[in-house]
């Protein structure tokens, strides 16, 4: 891992963050972006890490231009991009026809035409280089289906098939396209899934903490594969609902109650830690 120029989007978030302090120290060179200067701003004092070695950049990766800011960065300070890991995402639970034009545009924006626009924007320098490596953070949700979280849903699944499509188009370049595709993750994201009464199927699993999702990066970076899902024990499920849709139709009704009581637990230890749901920021 030492030395090798890795692009981190979405760097201030839960699973963000963790790849972030996994990589310095392994002795990366990592250029950091998100969207938030308030944040960037405390993460660059909490990893103090070698400025030699790390770029913070505050853009807006919904915009093309921000991205080709950070292919440029990437390049003119390290000479060459080796990794890109795209961890940002948004969600807005609710009932579909509850949202808002403007709700729908983010959820959109972040979490499709960002990650096309991130990939599009590094790999003329990976393709120069004959090699390179780009991770993706999915999610279950592209695979299982999740009431009121069906934009979401529509978002992931529309990323996990481009990922899977640009993999065998890029095959024999020397460019690793990976999917790491978590249930539910100790973040932000998940705090604003329980303000929805509706959300269930976000905590029919027990979350998983960042950390887990950042070493599965780091496993991936080392041997790279096409798709992780954490946890493994989620495989036998994706497998059964995606191979027989009838089964989740099926499954649904005991889901929802687990996922009910969770939440219901969920929010009482929130409650204890005195954090406001509501206020957590759509976008990082």
């Amino acid at each position: 891992m030492e030395n090798r120029v890795i692009i981190v989007a979405g760097a201030t978030g839960g699973i963000g963050k963790k790849t972030c302090a996994l990589l310095a120290r392994q002795g990366a060179c990592i250029v950091a972006v998100a969207g938030n200067q308030k944040k960037l701003s405390q993460m660059k004092e909490e990893l103090n890490y070698d400025e030699r070695r790390i770029v913070y950049l505050r853009l807006n990766l919904r915009r093309y231009h921000d991205w080709g800011m950070v292919a440029e960065t990437a390049m003119r300070t390290f000479g060459r991009i080796d990794v890109l890991i795209n961890c940002t995402g948004v969600i807005v639970p609710g009932a579909f026809d509850t949202l808002s034009p403007s709700e729908i545009e983010l959820v959109v924006n972040t979490n499709i035409v960002n990650v096309l626009y991130g990939i599009r924007c590094v790999l003329p320098a990976m393709k120069a280089q004959r090699r390179g490596q780009i991770i993706t953070i999915g999610s279950l949700g592209s695979i299982v289906p999740m009431p009121f979280e069906a934009l979401y849903c529509a978002s992931k699944f529309a990323v996990r098939g481009f990922c899977l499509s640009l993999r065998e188009e890029l095959r024999d370049t020397g460019i690793e396209i990976s999917l790491i595709s978590p249930g539910p993750v100790q973040t932000p994201m998940l705090r604003r899934e329980s303000t929805s009464d509706r959300s269930t199927m976000a905590f029919a699993q027990r979350p998983l903490e960042p950390d887990a999702v950042a070493k599965a990066i780091l496993r991936i970076i080392r041997k790279p594969s096409r798709e992780v899902l954490l946890p493994a024990q989620a495989k036998l499920a994706a497998f059964l609902m995606s191979v027989f849709p009838a089964f989740f139709t099926a499954a649904y009704p005991l889901l929802n109650l687990i996922g009910s009581l969770r939440l219901r637990s969920y929010r009482r230890n929130l409650a204890t830690r005195t954090v406001d749901a509501s206020m957590e920021p759509l976008y990082d």
